[in-house]
């Protein structure tokens, strides 16, 4: 606490020069005044009522100690502090200044500076009384000081705020006349111990002055001082004995009502009731009680519902039904007032003369309505307790009728949700049904209808035949999107649509989308950029799949809308991890045109379902209008969202913000082991082929180096020579004297076979790629490489290699495993795949046998061993599903060794594919089956692959 003051002083000596003397040393403490006798020094006095008074103790005419006794005997200066200014040094003379009241003495001759520190430490104490004054003034506790025998010598204005009794009024009471008859005296009774241990504190009880009680709280302690006084400080604890009390109500209710919670949902209504009653009676200490039913209306009908437990000890009459009426006194009243009605008066009790013959005497009566929808539909009431019915057991019997309404609320509505639920369920599976359905009758079809085109384009066709097949197939590709796209939107609509959460490399995801558009760019004259912005994580935790499918539907919007130009592809860190209160990453990815445009008042309908921004009668570009809202409904999926900017025939920017958690690096790509792979770099930096080098030796290759093309030349012949080829050659475009495109030329003019190439540049789309394909080109990177970058496009450049390998061998029709032949078990029920994939296998090492469903599947299974079994998961007669865990028992029960199942459905739903994993499949294979695919997945479930 702050308190502004300025002292007043005043100087009384008859002697001038004593006064010149202190002028100057206190007159920086405060306001100076001055006199020259007792006589004035009063009259002074009263006048400024000074805080300090320097008194002279030897004045002629009413010397220093009469005055002093004067001012002490005077209301108006009695509280002003005297200091002595003497020259006399007796003992008796300083002992009859103190016990004047004067509070020291100063002897002459004067020292100003001693005059000065004792002036400034008794303001410095005033000054401490005033704020210790202040605060007892506006503490919120109350303040009493006493002497031994209770009576009140002080207060402050808290204890008249909360007595209601004046301070004059106070200062003539005693202690004992604050506290009501039930507190016995407290503060009395504990005064002697008090005194003997200076310090007590307990609770007690109050009285006002207009007889109201409250609790307090008291503290007192003792002090010697004066003859001895007691100080005591008081709190009012009405509200929080109030909020305690309520807190304990409430807390009784809630243990007694937590069972009946728990047990509400598997207890029939009756038994509710029952449980209920039984807790109010218990809660209100009552003796009996009864709930009764009401047929609520202008005649409100109330029949007794259910007794509380142990009425027959009380009352003879306990059938249900026993009384009927529709004047029964205190319950009507409760129903048409829809409030809790007391009558605790049993001369007065209304209800008493409508009881029945071998009713229990009812004396005292409480009664609550329980509503539904503003009507009474059920009565809780209680009766003679023993004591009157007061505001807690009104409280108590209101807050249980509260909890029961909620109860039954809350049953009604968990009944109703669990219809609503049912009904969704039923719906969600019906729509499901059809999705799936649709999606075996559309996919079905669409295999024979593609593969027939796959097959036709691989024969020996005319110019104009070969047209036909390729128009028929385009079309055939075209409507395998739009299926696709829709069906992809029906399982995104229906919930169906789950995504994953495993770890995955942005860039590798960006270079695959880039590499799958990189044809259809460069065969309409465009140039695709790509960027990734540094701060990027590694490794993502996300959906790489759909995530790629944004990608696929944003960059095939551009290249159907650009005609000439450039479309970049970028990624940049909108928000770091650090950054962000949830640990996540913020990535925005934009795809920019230089298109057509989309005008301005379509831009609020993008992305709504089968809309274009072209929508005229010509509709040159064609499509479903759907590539667009999926993608707009994945990244809103994925927590993000996205945002269009364009100009008409300028061009056409879409930019998504997706979070992202960053990954740790994924098992599935964790770095190689290289040994014994021998690895040629051609470079003409000696600090690229560093880094290179250590990157792969890293992982154990085998490296050698070479510093230009004509170095690379030799070194890959004497490779040749001494059998020893490289398996990959990481090759820099641009060198001196030879380039990396002319190396190659220069390589392939020899007649050597393909060599496989890793390509290094630092152009984004490099112009030499596309013929470099034709000569041993796998796969290029973009300076500056990065490690994990770099080891995985090697790793990716030898799988790919190897698969070409698997591939060529399969469809040698020499080459044979130990035992024979590949056998292979083909199940479908539709012909036409049977025939599609039969002239697909055409040519290779395989045994093809055939099945119409699951059941001639299992016999034939039985008659002959296969090395795989293509299982269609749709059948009639036995269905795929129940074929393969049919086929695993057996497998289980008999010892027989495990066999591969790879699911052929037209079904692309993740629950499907996961249907397909528990039934005992090893893979999954969406229809239309496509002859690459087919012979890649071939590979890896072929006889030499499964011996390594």
């Amino acid at each position: 606490m702050t308190i502004t003051w300025k002292p007043k002083i005043l100087l009384v000596d008859d002697d001038p020069i004593v006064i010149r003397c202190l002028m100057p040393i206190l007159v920086d403490l405060g306001t100076l005044h001055y006199a020259a006798n007792g006589q004035a020094a009063i009259a002074m006095a009263r006048e400024k009522q000074p805080d300090i008074i320097l008194l002279d103790a030897q004045m002629p005419g009413m010397d220093g100690f009469d005055t002093c006794a004067a001012l002490k005997a005077d209301q108006v200066t009695k509280d002003a502090s005297v200091i002595f200014l003497t020259a006399q040094t007796d003992i008796d003379s300083e002992t009859r200044g103190l016990e004047l009241g004067a509070i020291d003495f100063i002897h002459k001759p004067i020292s100003p500076p001693l005059v000065r520190v004792r002036v400034q430490n008794h303001l410095q104490m005033k000054m401490r009384e005033m704020q210790h004054e202040a605060a007892l003034a506006t503490s919120g506790d109350g303040f009493l000081m006493m002497d031994l025998n209770g009576k009140i010598l002080e207060v402050n204005s808290t204890v008249c705020q909360m007595s209601g009794f004046s301070r004059t009024e106070l200062l003539g009471m005693n202690v004992a006349d604050l506290e009501t008859s039930g507190a016995n005296d407290a503060m009395m009774l504990r005064i002697p111990q008090v005194i003997r241990e200076g310090f007590d504190r307990f609770e007690t009880r109050h009285r006002r002055k207009d007889g109201n009680v409250f609790d307090v709280e008291v503290s007192v302690s003792f002090s010697p001082v004066s003859g001895g006084r007691l100080f005591s400080f008081s709190r009012d604890i009405s509200e929080r004995r109030l909020a305690e009390t309520y807190k304990l109500v409430n807390e009784q209710r809630i243990r007694s009502l937590l069972e009946l919670h728990r047990e509400a949902p598997s207890l029939p209504e009756p038994e509710l009731h029952r449980r209920a009653l039984n807790l109010a009676v218990k809660a209100t200490g009552s003796k009996v009680g009864c709930l009764h039913l009401v047929d609520d209306g202008d005649d409100p009908r109330i029949r007794i519902g259910t007794w509380s437990d142990g009425v027959h000890q009380h009352c003879r009459v306990v059938q249900e039904n026993h009384h009927v009426h529709s004047q029964t006194g205190v319950w009507l009243e409760t129903v048409r007032a829809r409030r809790t009605v007391v009558q605790n008066d049993r001369h007065n009790l209304t209800m008493g003369n409508n009881c029945p013959k071998g009713h229990i005497p009812i004396f005292r009566h409480m009664s609550t309505p329980i509503l539904n929808d503003g009507l009474a539909i059920l009565v809780i009431g209680v009766a003679n307790k023993e004591v009157p019915y007061d505001d807690n057991d009104v409280l108590q019997l209101e807050l249980i009728a509260e909890d029961v309404q909620k109860i039954m609320m809350r049953l009604q509505a968990e009944d109703g949700l669990k219809k609503a639920r049912q009904q969704a369920e039923e719906a969600s599976r019906a729509k499901s049904d059809f999705l799936a359905n649709m999606s075996h009758e559309i996919r079905t079809p669409m295999n024979a209808i593609l593969g027939m085109a796959d097959l036709l384009w691989e024969s020996e066709l005319e110019s104009e035949q070969r047209k036909f097949v390729q128009v028929f197939r385009s079309a055939g590709e075209n409507l395998l999107g739009i299926i696709n796209d829709v069906l992809d939107l029906s399982k995104i609509e229906a919930g169906h649509l789950s995504l994953e959460s495993i770890p995955f490399s942005l860039a590798d995801e960006m270079n695959v989308v880039r590499d799958i558009m990189a044809l259809r760019v460069s065969t309409k004259g465009l140039q695709l950029l790509m960027k990734i912005y540094p701060g990027i994580p590694e490794f993502l935790l996300g959906d790489p799949t759909r995530l790629r499918q944004i990608f696929l539907n944003l960059l095939s919007n551009a290249v159907k809308f650009t005609e000439s130009g450039t479309i970049r592809f970028e990624a940049k860190c909108e928000t770091s991890a650090k950054d962000s209160t949830d640990g996540q990453v913020s990535i925005s990815f934009s795809v920019e045109d230089t298109g057509i445009g989309i005008p301005t008042e379509r831009l609020a309908t993008i992305f709504d379902n089968f809309v274009q921004a072209d929508s005229s009668v010509t509709r040159r570009f064609g499509g479903t209008g759907l590539g667009l809202a999926i993608v707009k409904k994945l990244v809103e999926k994925m927590g993000g969202q996205i945002r269009v900017e364009s100009h008409l025939g300028m061009g056409t920017t879409f930019t998504c913000t997706i979070p992202f958690t960053p990954g740790d690096l994924p098992v599935s790509i964790s770095p190689p082991d290289l040994s014994g792979v021998r690895l040629l770099v051609v470079d003409d930096h000696e600090s690229n082929r560093l880094v290179f080098r250590e990157y792969l030796q890293q992982v154990h290759a085998e490296v050698d180096e070479a510093i230009d093309g004509v170095e690379a030349l030799k070194m890959m012949e004497d490779a040749l020579t001494n059998a020893r080829p490289y398996r990959l050659v990481l090759l820099d475009m641009h060198m001196p004297t030879l380039s990396g495109f002319q190396m190659l030329e220069q390589w392939h003019a020899t007649c050597h076979a393909n060599l496989p190439i890793l390509i290094l540049t630092s152009e984004e789309q490099d112009p030499e790629m596309q013929p470099g394909r034709a000569m041993g080109v796998v796969h290029y990177l973009t300076k500056p490489i990065r490690r994990t970058d770099l080891i995985r496009a090697v790793q990716d450049s030898l799988r790919l290699v190897q698969k070409r390998a698997s591939a060529a061998m399969l469809a040698d029709p020499k080459i044979k495993d130990d035992s024979g032949y590949w056998r292979i078990l083909l199940v479908d029920d539709s012909e036409e795949n049977r025939m599609i994939i039969k002239a697909y296998l055409n040519h290779t090492a395989i045994e093809l046998h055939m099945a119409e469903n699951g059941l001639i599947a299992l016999d034939k299974m039985r008659q002959h061993s296969f090395d795989l079994v293509l299982m269609d998961m749709r059948m009639p007669e036995m269905d795929g599903y129940t074929a393969t865990q049919a086929w695993r028992r057996i497998e289980r029960e008999e010892g027989l060794p495990r066999v591969s199942i790879v699911a052929l459905t037209a079904n692309a739903l993740q629950e499907d594919i996961a249907q397909c994993l528990e039934a005992g499949c090893d893979l999954h294979i969406a229809k239309p089956v496509r002859k690459k695919a087919l012979l890649e997945m071939l590979t890896h479930f072929s006889p030499s692959r499964r011996r390594q």
